[in-house]
């Protein structure tokens, strides 16, 4: 977390982190916002074949109209699933655990399509 990207000057960390649990993208998820004020993270892994993805968003981004559940929801469609959550804090799974990298593209370009 120490050279994450930035977009307009607001870190958005996009990444996937191998055989991470549910519980492991959430702990992560909640470091990234204690260390940034304004951010996006968007987290995945497979864990027992399974894909997982958490997005977190800081909540003055979610006043700018990004939506962590409208993120994963998009993210997820290459794996066969789909999640949701809140503005804030969201959480999908998924079928096809060799999409993970289609999922975390997805992210990327959903991200650039929210900010421009």
């Amino acid at each position: 977390m120490e050279n994450v990207p930035q977009e307009d000057g607001v870190p958005v960390l996009i990444t996937s982190l191998p055989e991470a649990d549910a519980g492991t993208l959430r702990q992560m998820a909640d470091r990234f916002r204690q260390r940034y004020q304004s951010g996006v993270v968007f987290l995945a892994s497979v864990f027992n074949a399974k894909p997982l993805l958490i997005a977190a968003i800081t909540e003055d981004l979610v006043d700018r109209g990004l939506h962590a559940g409208n993120l994963v929801e998009f993210a997820a469609q290459p794996l066969g699933g789909g999640g949701g959550g809140r503005p804030t804090l969201a959480q999908a799974g998924g079928k096809d655990p060799s999409q993970l990298d289609a999922a975390l593209t997805n992210a990327q370009n959903w991200v650039k399509k929210i900010w421009y």
